[in-house]
C-alpha cells in the first residue's frame, strides 16, 4: 500500500539498481528501485513535499555554523544526481516502447539492436499469454511473432479481429517508423495475412505513454481516448476495449479528415495530433480510471 508521504512514478529505464522514472507532474527522477523491477512499471517515491519537509527539518537541529555546509552539500547533490540523470537518460539501453492491442494486451521495451529488454501483459489475456510464451532477450519480430501466435491458439485472437500497434521512442535516435514496420511485418506472419487492413499502428509521445501506465490502461486505449476527445468523438475511456479501438479511431478520422490515410492504418501524423491532445485535455491526477483488462 501507498503512504501519503508517497507518489506513483512510471518506470522508463533501469539501470543496475537504479532507475529513472517519470513522476505525475511530468519531471523525471532518478531513485533506487527494488530487484526484479521492469520498465513501464509503477512505482512507489518519496514526494517532494516529504523530502523538502524533512530537509527543513534537519537543517533547522543542526547547528547554525554548520548551515552553509549543509546547503551547500544539497546543491552539490542536487547537481549529482542532475548529472546522472541525463547521463542515464543517453546512454541507457532502451531504444523503444511497442505495445499490441487485441483481446491479450502485452507491451515491450526494445533496446537499440530491437531486443526485448522487459515485457507486459497489459491485462489477464496478456498476463497468460506471456506467462506460456517468454519472450526477454527474442527480437522484437520473434516476441511479436510468438506472442500473436499463442493469442491465436488460444482463441484469443478471433479470425478478421484488429490488432492496434502503439510504439513510443526512448532514445532521441529511435526511429519508430522503422520499429512498426518490424512489428507489423511479423503480425502479418504469424497471422498468414498479406492484406494489412486489419493492423493498425499508432506512433505516440512518451508523455502519452508514461499517462496510460499511470491511468492502468494500454497506451493504444489512452491515444485512442485523447484523439477521440480532441476530435469530438463521445467516449469514455472505460468504454475503450480492443474490440472497438478500430471503430473509435475510423470515427476520429472521419471527424478530422487532416488524417488522410487513418482508416487504412496510415498514421503517419498521430503522434502531432495526441501532443495535441494532451495539450488540451482536461484530465487530471485526480480522476479515477476504471481499467478493461
Amino acid at each position: 500500500m501507498r503512504r501519503r508521504d508517497e507518489e506513483e512514478a512510471v518506470i522508463l529505464s533501469l539501470d543496475g539498481d537504479c532507475a529513472v522514472v517519470f513522476m505525475r507532474d511530468g519531471s523525471f527522477r532518478r531513485i533506487r528501485v527494488r530487484e526484479g523491477a521492469q520498465v513501464g512499471e509503477l512505482c512507489s517515491v518519496a514526494s517532494r513535499e516529504h523530502r523538502y519537509a524533512r530537509a527543513l527539518r534537519n537543517l533547522g537541529n543542526s547547528g547554525r555554523r554548520w548551515r552553509t555546509t549543509g546547503l551547500a552539500a544539497v546543491v552539490a547533490c542536487c547537481v549529482l544526481i542532475g548529472g546522472l540523470m541525463v547521463g542515464a537518460i543517453s546512454h541507457r539501453s532502451d531504444y523503444a516502447l511497442v505495445s499490441l492491442d487485441a483481446n491479450g494486451q502485452v507491451s515491450f521495451a526494445v533496446d537499440a539492436q530491437m531486443r526485448v529488454v522487459s515485457a507486459r501483459g497489459l491485462n489477464s489475456e496478456g498476463q497468460k499469454v506471456l506467462s506460456a510464451v517468454p519472450v526477454k532477450g527474442l527480437r522484437l519480430t520473434s516476441a511479436v511473432d510468438e506472442v500473436v501466435r499463442k493469442l491465436a491458439q488460444t482463441q484469443a485472437l478471433p479470425r478478421n479481429d484488429s490488432i492496434v500497434v502503439t510504439t513510443a521512442s526512448v532514445a532521441q535516435s529511435a526511429d519508430v517508423h522503422a520499429v512498426d514496420e518490424e512489428v507489423i511485418s511479423a503480425i502479418h506472419t504469424a497471422l498468414g495475412r498479406r492484406d494489412p487492413g486489419n493492423v493498425y499502428h499508432m506512433d505516440v509521445p512518451k508523455s502519452v505513454w508514461a499517462q496510460a501506465q499511470a491511468a492502468h490502461v494500454s497506451p493504444g486505449q489512452y491515444a485512442t481516448y485523447l484523439l477521440a476527445q480532441q476530435v469530438g468523438v463521445p467516449v469514455k475511456l472505460t468504454d475503450l476495449n480492443s474490440a472497438n479501438l478500430q471503430t473509435v479511431l475510423a470515427e476520429a478520422h472521419d471527424l478530422h479528415t487532416a488524417l488522410s490515410g487513418f482508416n487504412t492504418g496510415d498514421y503517419q501524423q498521430v503522434a502531432s495530433i495526441v501532443e495535441s491532445a494532451v495539450g488540451s485535455s482536461t484530465l487530471n491526477s485526480t480522476q479515477q480510471y476504471q481499467y478493461n483488462g
